[in-house]
């Protein structure tokens, strides 16, 4: 069996394994939306779960459900896959030194030849041809799962309309950029000087497009309504810079060059792209890092997981243009993500756009084991029920998120804020003084006042606030218990 006839059955046994992987994935998060939000008979059976995991979907499986915390608590799963894996890996160890493997190759090429007459091998006539066919089936599955998401997206808001149309727009790109891959893989191998033209606009697209993925990925890392014009122009004028340097390599070859025969070769400045896209994975890292209201501390080294596959990814093609992973490890990424994002989302009330009760509850529960101190501020909308029954609902829905908005502005600094009834909020701050949370209660007053300005119908908010220590005996439910009482001491003293 020689090379190329070995390579295209590594090719076909590769695909199968990423489609193996791409089902398990979709699968095991559908089994965690099912458990959360469908109806008991939805759920998926565990025997299913089982045979993709026996089918080589261990690794995928394995890691979505630490992902998306799905069965992580259940010890027949985590014990079950992690021995079905080690005993596959066992397998193929023990193959390939008995040289079983050579084998299963000598069947193959009696396939591969019962094929010779409509033309399989006649196409693996060259490495390039073959290396082609790799990168264009897995692009192929790369594109199929990122339609997936995007479909899934549209159909259901990704914490905002904001944040989807961001996660949408960056899932195309990838789409685009995962076609003109195979396109230029396609020049790459023809030695046709007519493609000459082409070849150059592909390389030129690929490049511009390059570094806006982790752009707008760091443009959905941030809140729009705390968006800074000026950082955003500094922050975007890279782009016009890679724009510009690209563009004109058609003629200089600066980024990349093709000459007249068809042969490309890396630019002088073949760098730039690079670096800027990880300049911007860095700013997305810091950003995240930042945020105190999106992500918790768990949430935030599952993100970072997530982010370091395309770096990784990056940094081998750079020492290997013979290995194209950057795109579909973004690929496989988006689709992560989406899936963590979603699984995120059960925390998260939609109508207002801050944490829910769930999270709240959570949140509660891990102050018992936090060794941290808190200050529990409750809020409560007054005469919302007069608001609905005289203006309708729809005006008094517009009253409760902007509420929410005022509140989790005021407090962005100090802690994170939830609602947990109909018309309460709560914001827990940890290590956080009196006098900060004093100084964000002005805050929120003033920007109520402003609210309040050109309104007949004044908006009211009252509040109370309870200090947690962690010394002393009083659980974090009897301090909130506290707060809600001195928040309706408040709401009375405004209806006097």
């Amino acid at each position: 069996m020689d090379f190329f006839e070995k390579f295209y059955l590594l090719f076909i046994i590769e695909i199968v394994l990423i489609a193996i992987s791409t089902i398990s994935i979709v699968v095991t998060a559908y089994d965690k939306l099912a458990a959360k939000h469908f109806q008991r008979h939805r759920i998926l059976p565990e025997k299913l779960l089982f045979a993709l995991v026996s089918l080589c979907g261990s690794v995928a499986m394995f890691l979505t459900m630490l992902i998306i915390h799905h069965k992580t608590r259940k010890k027949r799963f985590m014990i079950g896959i992690s021995v079905i894996l080690i005993l596959q890996i066992s397998i193929i160890v023990v193959l390939y030194y008995l040289k079983i493997l050579d084998s299963f190759y000598n069947i193959g090429t009696i396939f591969l030849h019962l094929n010779d007459n409509i033309g399989y091998n006649s196409k693996i006539h060259s490495g390039g041809y073959a290396r082609m066919n790799t990168n264009a089936g897995m692009n192929l599955l790369s594109i199929i799962a990122l339609c997936f998401t995007i479909i899934m997206a549209s159909r259901h808001i990704i914490e905002n309309k904001y944040k989807s149309r961001n996660y949408i727009a960056v899932s195309v790109i990838t789409i685009i950029l995962l076609v003109l891959e195979v396109i230029a893989e396609y020049y790459l191998t023809s030695s046709n000087v007519n493609d000459v033209v082409l070849h150059r606009v592909v390389n030129i697209l690929g490049f511009i497009l390059c570094p806006t993925v982790p752009y707008v990925l760091l443009l959905f890392c941030y809140n729009r309504q705390r968006s800074n014009n000026l950082l955003i122009i500094i922050v975007t004028l890279p782009l016009y810079i890679n724009l510009f340097l690209c563009v004109i390599s058609y003629t200089t070859g600066w980024i990349f060059y093709v000459d007249s025969a068809n042969t490309y070769t890396r630019g002088q400045l073949f760098f730039i792209p690079t670096i800027i896209s990880i300049l911007y994975y860095i700013f997305m890292i810091i950003a995240m890092l930042k945020s105190r209201e999106d992500y918790d501390r768990r949430d935030k080294y599952i993100f970072l997981v997530i982010l370091f596959s395309p770096i990784f990814a990056m940094l081998i093609q750079i020492l290997n243009s013979d290995f194209l992973l950057i795109w579909n490890s973004v690929a496989l990424s988006l689709l992560l993500y989406y899936i963590f994002l979603r699984e995120l989302q059960f925390t998260y009330d939609m109508q207002t756009e801050v944490k829910n009760r769930t999270a709240f509850d959570t949140a509660i529960d891990q102050l018992a084991n936090r060794k941290n101190n808190a200050i529990i501020c409750v809020f409560d909308l007054n005469n919302l029920k007069a608001f609905n029954d005289e203006f309708g609902h729809r005006l008094g829905d517009m009253i409760l998120c902007e509420c929410a908005k005022l509140i989790k502005e005021s407090f962005l600094k100090e802690g994170k804020t939830y609602r947990i009834g109909g018309d309460e909020f709560c914001v827990i701050c940890i290590d956080t003084s009196i006098d900060a949370v004093e100084q964000s209660l002005v805050k929120l007053k003033d920007l109520l006042n402003k609210l309040n300005k050109d309104r007949t119908d004044k908006i009211q908010i009252a509040y109370g606030y309870a200090s947690y220590n962690k010394h002393e005996s009083d659980t974090a439910y009897t301090v909130f218990s506290k707060a809600d009482k001195e928040m309706y001491k408040n709401k009375a003293l405004m209806k006097q």
